[in-house]
């Protein structure tokens, strides 16, 4: 059979060669390349569709900070526009120390990266983009000899009773602008203690006369 799916006639191992190569040829043109960047995306989306779900467990602000983590460190990469067939555990390994090293960042930060590469592969093992999940064998212990190593003490982390009064000063002063709602969340987080990935998986049905019920956002 030839591109059109028609029957090729013909006793000459010639003809049937170059019908087998046509098959073949504009069987691939027809194959999409799926880059990494096209996983991502399609990662995301089918994310982004749990946003604010009892199911899901994610929240709005989640979803935007895997792209703006995805815009700032990967986007313009030459990784980003690979073939994730092509795309071998050395690749992951080389783009997060490439990005720790240029970045700055620390330990943590680099292990977030990893976990979105890590669900964006899961997710094309589900799809069946690729049979193998090369991201299982990264060595991300290698990786974080290139992450930076905060030497900052806990005291210099907390902010003192005058600077929490300055920044409690401030937010009421904001709060005169009725539906800034930044000012809000601080207060909140200054009188409760809570989380920034607590704050943010909030709903009013958390809330009772006597309690809050926390649970941190993924």
């Amino acid at each position: 059979r030839n591109s059109e799916n028609k029957i090729v006639a013909s006793k000459e191992k010639k003809d049937i060669d170059d019908a087998y190569l046509e098959f073949y040829c504009s069987s691939s043109e027809k194959k999409q390349i799926v880059t990494f960047e096209l996983l991502y995306t399609q990662w995301v989306d089918n994310r982004r569709g749990y946003a604010g779900t009892k199911k899901g467990q994610l929240s709005v602000s989640t979803i935007r900070r895997y792209e703006r983590d995805y815009e700032r460190y990967i986007q313009k990469t030459k990784f980003s526009k690979k073939d994730i067939t092509k795309i071998t555990a050395i690749d992951i390994e080389k783009l997060l120390e490439n990005i720790a090293e240029s970045h700055q960042l620390t330990k943590s930060c680099i292990n977030n990266l990893y976990g979105y590469i890590k669900n964006s592969f899961k997710y094309a093992c589900k799809f069946r983009y690729i049979t193998d999940d090369v991201s299982l064998h990264v060595d991300m212990k290698l990786v974080r000899t290139k992450c930076v190593v905060k030497t900052q003490e806990d005291a210099d982390r907390v902010l003192s009773t005058e600077q929490m009064q300055y920044l409690l000063d401030s937010v009421h002063e904001h709060e005169q602008r009725r539906f800034y709602i930044q000012d809000y969340a601080i207060e909140l987080a200054m009188l409760t203690g809570m989380r920034v990935g607590e704050l943010a998986a909030l709903r009013w049905s958390s809330i009772t006369d006597d309690y809050i019920i926390i649970k941190e956002s993924e």
